[in-house]
């Protein structure tokens, strides 16, 4: 059997790993020809979410429903995405939401739009998940929607690759003006845009065919860092592989990987792993000093940084206050049902009770005017993330 070829196609949705290890767009494209299957549970909810988007959009909320029904779906995501929904109707960015007010309104609307276009010698395909085209054909808006749990993993709108691709490819299939590409949060429930007129849209269309032909040229190079705890390649990654080979392993020694192949190898695993795991938490507690005294450190191919990180979060002052106001505002039933008190649990009744976003954060506004919550700052995590930078919307 022939090696495996790459072949001169990048996936938008690959566009931004492959800027910092090429090799990666390669892998999953391997992966997909091979037929192996590298979805996780965090890519079903995204396939998920992204169908249930497209049929209430197309065909409306029973079509919908009927959907999850079919999959399933648990109660506490269905509440997600009806909440989603409510608000997207209520922040109204988009021209349309349905095809009905598409029509109402005087502009095209398409779901999972297929790409693909040249851009030097690769060729960009992905998936854009709504478009809208105005009435005088000049101007589109798309829209991509993430079901990400850590949206600050993601560039600025204007220097995500993806985005700008999909931004040049809307231009050259519909053949419009300028285009609006929305990012949108779905569990967050904000968005990010960038406006690009003709002239942006040339300079983004170099862009793109730049940053394609040097992933191309480079395809063959993996480089192992920090962004690999996110890779969906990390397990079949031969770089990585070559990497932990090379970490220590004399503690938990014959234990290499794969199979144990007798009862006093795994014996000796067991007896060996507090050791190891003794060794693992000094390390850590090593690295934060060192951090502490130094200062975050940095990681040379991600460009992720390593420390510690506080966040502001609401915490419940008055528990009985709270459920009592949440009664109010929804049921008893709802109520005790939120008895964890904790403030997910009552925005999910809130959600639940069919109330909006602005609706539900007036009432946590009013919790917080009484005392009955706190904004207080959480104990810092210790993790990678990106350099900080100013919010463009996300």
């Amino acid at each position: 059997m022939s090696e495996w070829e790459p072949k001169p196609k990048i996936r938008g949705s690959a566009f931004n790993a492959g800027l910092v290890c090429s090799g990666s767009v390669f892998l999953a494209q391997q992966s997909a020809e091979e037929g192996i299957d590298s979805d996780n549970q965090y890519t079903k909810v995204g396939t998920i979410g992204h169908r249930y988007l497209e049929l209430r959009i197309k065909h409306g909320a029973t079509e919908a429903e009927d959907y999850l029904d079919d999959l399933k779906v648990e109660q506490p995501f269905r509440v997600e995405l009806c909440g989603l929904w409510d608000w997207l109707e209520e922040a109204a960015f988009l021209p349309a939401l349905s095809c009905a007010e598409a029509e109402a309104r005087g502009v095209s609307l398409i779901t999972e739009y297929a790409l693909s276009y040249q851009a030097g010698p690769v060729t960009i395909t992905g998936t854009l998940d709504l478009i809208s085209v105005d009435e005088a054909k000049t101007h589109a808006t798309v829209c991509d929607w993430k079901f990400y749990n850590r949206p600050e993993m993601l560039p600025p709108i204007t220097a995500d690759m993806q985005m700008l691709a999909y931004a040049v490819g809307a231009a050259k299939a519909l053949g419009v003006e300028s285009v609006s590409v929305y990012r949108v949060l779905c569990y967050h429930q904000r968005f990010a845009v960038f406006h690009l007129d003709a002239e942006i849209l040339k300079i983004a269309a170099e862009a793109v065919e730049e940053e394609a032909t040097g992933i191309w040229n480079t395809r063959n190079v993996l480089r192992p860092g920090a962004q690999c705890r996110g890779c969906f390649q990390a397990p079949r990654c031969p770089a990585l592989d070559g990497a932990a080979k090379a970490v220590e392993t004399t503690e938990i020694a014959p234990y290499v990987g794969g199979h144990i192949t007798s009862a006093e190898d795994v014996c000796r695993f067991l007896i060996a792993v507090p050791l190891v795991e003794r060794r693992i938490s000094e390390g850590l507690d090593a690295a934060r000093r060192y951090v502490e005294a130094h200062g975050p450190i940095t990681d040379p191919a991600s460009g992720m940084i390593w420390g510690p990180e506080s966040r502001k979060q609401d915490e419940i002052v008055d528990a009985g206050g709270c459920l009592a106001h949440l009664q109010a505002e929804t049921s008893e039933a709802a109520a005790l049902e939120a008895m964890s008190t904790t403030k997910g649990a009552m925005e999910r009744a809130l959600k639940a009770a069919k109330r909006r976003p602005a609706a539900r954060a007036e009432f946590f506004a009013e919790l917080r005017e009484q005392g009955l919550i706190e904004r207080n700052q959480t104990r810092p995590r210790w993790e990678w993330r990106k350099p900080r930078r100013s919010r463009d919307g996300d």
